[in-house]
């Protein structure tokens, strides 16, 4: 449990960012910046009980320009250093961390830098020995975190104080990224899982006095201002009833992955953002009938707010995406070349409010919906037995000549599917071939393998499959 730093458990003031506030100086009583745990207790009296303190930094942020030299105030530093200040770093295990917080979110693993390795040695030892806490303003993207005592603190628990800022996080421009609206608080977050970073060192420096203090330095920096940053979509498969969910991005199912019950034989699966926390629920369609999981736990329970409403009839097909960009998807169905999409977000057709028909593709088509060309807004299309009609531009109307697009990708009896598999803002397209999946990962809309399109098996026949943002 954490409790904040006002809670006196130690009556001794000690220098540095510990006993003093976020930018080095000191107070006349504790951080005010820290944060307690609970570390456990040798007894049930609460004057037993064990705590630790730990401190993170504001994220660092990047806008406009790449700062292409170093700090060389920071690296001159290292003359003020007392010694026996650099404490043990275990490189394999700080990488080994931040690699499974981004392969969870389909981003490619991080290497270890030596460079940079250096540069956060310099910079916490040089934090250590002044009794300070803040950023070198170098080049490179940078977390600290501070802990006390050194003893509990391990390199893993300082990078998950990072880390476990992703249940805050979600997809958005750059700094729009968090559900509580401060992007500081997924900041050091979204550094770890940046798309464009791909190197990374740290350092540890330490003493009884200070705690523990980790600088990571990444490059090339992430957290750029106005830069789209979202994990890439995962797969999974319904099948009469149970989800397989394969919620790592391995594209395997395995350890980890999700399975759960919802629906019935006979049910159409569907997935979409229905509360608008950054994350994708499941449903089912039921021939008019939907049964959405509001509430994200994957387990149908009306009384805790999943919604189940009535929205088309027998034979039609359903469709999620975010038609208005209000960051919450809606509903919609196909039938045989008329689309009805619940517009106003309301479940109930009422064109009067907003709600929009219209006509596009002809019958035996299979409907699909993705944001296009990354405007924030889900486009519709279809497909044929192999070739696609996407409506690019958005108007519902299949118009060539204002950018919309027709190519051939998969053959007949595929399942397609749409989804942002390599994490640019904007939906590709696949398709599930009772098993085998084939993925247009760069976009291009041809299957090119050599060029980094993807295939992989996932399910089996009969399944149907799905793509979203699995929690």
């Amino acid at each position: 449990m954490l409790k904040l730093a006002s809670f006196i458990w130690i009556a001794i003031i000690f220098s540095g960012i510990l006993a003093g506030n976020s930018n080095g100086s000191q107070s006349d009583g504790e951080c005010t910046e820290c944060k307690w745990i609970s570390i456990g207790s040798t007894s049930a009296a609460a004057s037993d009980e064990k705590t630790a303190k730990f401190i993170v930094g504001p994220p660092t942020i990047f806008e406009n320009v790449t700062i292409i030299e170093a700090n060389e105030e920071v690296l001159n530093h290292t003359g003020r250093v007392t010694e026996g200040v650099p404490a043990p770093t275990t490189p394999s295990e700080i990488l080994a961390v931040h690699n499974a917080y981004r392969a969870e979110v389909g981003m490619p693993p991080l290497v270890w830098s030596t460079t940079l390795a250096s540069y956060a040695q310099n910079w916490a030892n040089f934090l250590v020995a002044n009794g300070l806490f803040q950023h070198s303003g170098g080049p490179y993207g940078e977390n600290l975190a501070g802990g006390w005592p050194s003893s509990y603190w391990s390199d893993t628990l300082l990078v998950n104080l990072w880390g476990g800022e992703k249940q805050y996080f979600k997809c958005g421009t750059f700094p729009d990224v968090s559900t509580t609206g401060n992007w500081q608080d997924v900041g050091h977050y979204t550094q770890m899982i940046w798309p464009t970073t791909i190197e990374v060192g740290c350092a540890i420096a330490s003493s009884d006095a200070y705690g523990k203090c980790l600088v990571c330095e990444y490059n090339p920096p992430g957290n750029w201002i106005g830069a789209y940053i979202c994990p890439a979509d995962k797969i999974g498969v319904f099948r009469n009833g149970p989800w397989y969910l394969d919620s790592y991005s391995d594209k395997i199912w395995g350890e980890g992955d999700i399975s759960t019950w919802f629906g019935t034989s006979g049910d159409l699966p569907i997935a979409g953002d229905w509360n608008g926390d950054g994350k994708d629920e499941i449903g089912v369609f039921r021939n008019g009938p939907w049964y959405l999981d509001y509430n994200g736990n994957r387990v149908w329970d009306s009384a805790s707010g999943d919604v189940s409403f009535w929205f088309g009839t027998g034979g039609d097909l359903p469709i999620a995406g975010d038609w208005n960009g209000d960051g919450i998807d809606e509903i919609g169905v196909f039938r045989n070349g008329p689309w009805y999409l619940d517009y106003n977000g309301n479940r109930v057709w009422d064109p009067e409010s907003g709600d929009v028909s219209f006509w596009f593709g002809t019958s035996g088509d299979l409907p699909i919906a993705g944001d296009w060309n990354g405007d924030g807004k889900d486009k519709i299309g279809v497909f044929r037995n192999g070739p696609w009609y996407l409506d690019y531009n958005g108007n519902r109307i299949w118009d060539p000549a204002s950018g919309d697009v027709s190519f051939w990708f998969g053959t007949s009896g595929d399942a397609p599917l749409a989804g942002d598999w390599n994490s640019d803002g904007r939906d590709e397209i696949g398709v599930f071939r009772n098993g085998p999946w084939y993925l247009d990962h760069n976009g291009n809309r041809i299957w090119d393998p050599a060029s980094g399109d993807v295939s992989f098996w996932f399910g089996t026949n009969g399944d149907k499959p799905v793509a979203a943002q699995w929690s």
